[in-house]
């Protein structure tokens, strides 16, 4: 996975807002769920799994000292996306490479614990859950979405268990990620083996888009005037999804939440 810098990495075209083989390399330095693809256009319920109708393999676990227990990463495909440097009027709310302790900036929550693991020279989120919402990490950033604001990440599902989804989630303050509560964000993103999902929960919106999520991609959410979000993946001048009104009007504070299977490398939140 090639390392961007902060500002390449946050910027991505106009600007918005987690393989291993399950066992990859490196020392974990903190110890520390997907959504099956869903039907037409009604929200799961908390009763639904995330994970894709497959065999189900062996849970992948971590050695006692928290570290992993292969020594190899495969190589992920190269990104190089289009960026501009960071203006005056970007604000940048966080800019993580996990190249610290997981707990400096991120809630973690369930078991498997999420780890921060090391491939060829770039640190990663390691998530590791084969159950819905049984894991994941939630942001100790707390903002608002808000016109102008972009939250770009690199990311990718574990290569050798594709058939489990990767989910990302803003939720207001008030709704506390916990294990088990697999309710859909405000705005989510579930990342599947063969496309992608734009939700947008309060206003029951929906759209899909073809991509191999088992691959290395930048994702970008943008948020535009009117309520409107836009989700932009890699170096694309024009979104692959849009959903004219994502329902919440009143600027509130929340924060972002990554959980179930995936690899996340770089996570950016820029408001202007």
């Amino acid at each position: 996975m090639t390392k961007m810098s902060g500002f390449d990495r946050g910027l991505i075209g106009v600007g918005f807002w987690i393989l291993d083989p399950l066992g990859i390399i490196s020392v974990a330095t903190e110890t520390p769920t997907v959504t099956s693809a869903p039907s037409e256009t009604t929200m799961p319920t908390a009763e639904q799994s995330t994970r894709e109708p497959t065999e189900t393999p062996a849970t992948p676990e971590a050695t006692a000292t928290g570290q992993s227990t292969a020594t190899e990463m495969p190589t992920l495909e190269e990104i190089t996306p289009s960026a501009t440097l960071a203006t005056p009027e970007h604000n940048i709310i966080l800019e993580e490479e996990f190249e610290s302790i997981l707990a400096d900036n991120w809630s973690v929550w369930g078991k498997p614990h999420p780890l921060i693991e090391r491939g060829f020279g770039d640190n990663y989120l390691s998530l590791t859950s084969t159950g819905s919402a049984e894991a994941g990490v939630s942001s100790k950033a707390e903002f608002p979405i808000e016109p102008g604001l972009e939250i770009v990440f690199d990311a990718q599902l574990q290569p050798v268990y594709p058939q489990y989804a990767l989910v990302f989630s803003w939720d207001p303050l008030q709704f506390v990620r916990t294990p088990g509560n697999n309710e859909p964000g405000v705005i989510q993103l579930e990342i599947y083996n063969e496309k992608v999902v734009l939700r947008t929960a309060l206003t029951n919106g929906r759209c899909d888009a073809p991509v191999p999520g088992v691959n290395d991609h930048v994702y970008k959410i943008l948020v535009r005037e009117e309520y409107v979000v836009e989700l932009y993946i890699d170096d694309e001048d024009q979104p692959v999804c849009k959903i004219e009104n994502f329902g919440l009007e009143a600027s509130i504070p929340g924060r972002i939440t990554f959980r179930d299977m995936g690899l996340v490398s770089s996570v950016f939140v820029i408001s202007q």
